[in-house]
């Protein structure tokens, strides 16, 4: 029977009412304090979550005193934290098992993650190694094999490095549209989003092109070509890296073109190359791969499929279920300016 105001039982129903009330307050107080504490997957656990594995994606770690403030380019404090904290609740795990997980989903029975990072830099087998075999973590490296071969700095680092050091407007109207404006007052993560901006336009530029506004971007912040300490591994390091047990190395192409941009063909053999040469520095098969800047097709899919590869990963931010195709396994990406509570918003969120 319902209870109206003024008749029989309307007071005890109001007190039970208020008294729910101030449950529900108490529960949404506690979820928030535990949100800013915890993250997400402790003050929301979901049923769920079992059913996937989150990838992590990372670029470059090197040691604080190391003033490289670009998003890529995470503190060896702040790493170390978050490797410390995926260990107290998650089982991290190497990319072998995980793929082996996901063919037994039923088999997932705890909160898993995996650690990857992209390009093969050098501070990947200094500063990382150390770090992930003090906690006993495994993790995967994919090495772009042309620069590391030759023993020269990517040219998005060039561009990073020269962005960092300038203190003024850079004018590139003549070979791209607009201006990027890096001047002194932009700091942090309001500076990297510019820098970002002016590497995104640069990546649908032909590889000729680019290497001459390049060029020109290190002649107006009157810096040098060098990344300074942004370099990649040289073969031995990758070498040293595979043997230390905990690693795995995966491929990241040869040329690091992005593969949707050049013909067939030349994706390809950038793809069977990078494979190849892995395997003549490791010693080791090389059965992971990971597309450049993310992008894939089907025909590159298909193309890494042939070339003997057994999974790849991209940069589409989700977790990775069982639903997902395995050269396409989605990945989270963490960078210099996620804080611990967004880092472990980014982790929990992905389950």
């Amino acid at each position: 029977m319902r209870h109206f105001p003024g008749r029989p039982g309307t007071i005890g129903k109001i007190g039970e009412a208020s008294s729910m009330i101030q449950k529900v307050k108490y529960f949404m107080r506690s979820k928030a304090r535990s949100l800013v504490q915890h993250g997400l997957s402790r003050a929301f656990p979901l049923v769920g979550r079992r059913n996937s594995v989150s990838v992590l994606m990372y670029h470059e770690v090197l040691e604080d005193e190391q003033d490289i403030d670009a998003w890529t380019v995470i503190r060896a404090s702040d790493f170390r934290k978050q490797m410390e904290y995926l260990k107290s609740h998650h089982d991290v795990i190497s990319l072998d098992a995980a793929c082996e997980l996901m063919r037994n989903v039923d088999r997932i029975k705890a909160k898993h993650a995996v650690v990857t990072f992209d390009d093969g830099y050098t501070g990947n087998r200094r500063v990382v190694l150390p770090i992930m075999a003090e906690l006993n973590l495994p993790f995967t490296v994919f090495c772009a094999t042309g620069s590391i071969e030759q023993g020269e700095p990517y040219w998005w680092d060039r561009v990073i490095h020269s962005a960092l050091a300038c203190r003024k407007t850079v004018m590139l109207t003549d070979l791209l549209p607009g201006t990027y404006d890096f001047d002194t007052r932009l700091r942090g993560e309001s500076k990297w989003n510019e820098i970002q901006r002016l590497l995104t336009d640069l990546k649908s530029v032909e590889r000729q092109r680019r290497e001459q506004i390049v060029r020109v971007i290190t002649r107006q912040s009157d810096e040098s070509q060098q990344s300074g300490p942004l370099r990649p591994m040289t073969p031995k390091q990758v070498r040293e890296l595979s043997d230390a047990g905990l690693a795995t190395i995966g491929a990241h192409s040869q040329t690091h073109d992005i593969l949707t941009q050049i013909t067939p063909e030349e994706a390809r053999d950038s793809i069977l190359r990078s494979k190849e040469q892995l395997e003549s520095w490791t010693g080791k098969r090389i059965d992971y791969f990971s597309y450049p800047n993310g992008d894939y097709s089907p025909a590159v899919m298909h193309a890494v499929a042939s070339a003997g590869f057994l999974a790849a990963v991209s940069t589409e931010e989700r977790a990775w279920r069982r639903t997902d195709d395995i050269y396409a396994i989605p990945r989270i990406g963490v960078g210099r300016f996620d804080s611990m509570t967004r880092f472990k918003a980014k982790v929990s969120c992905a389950n």
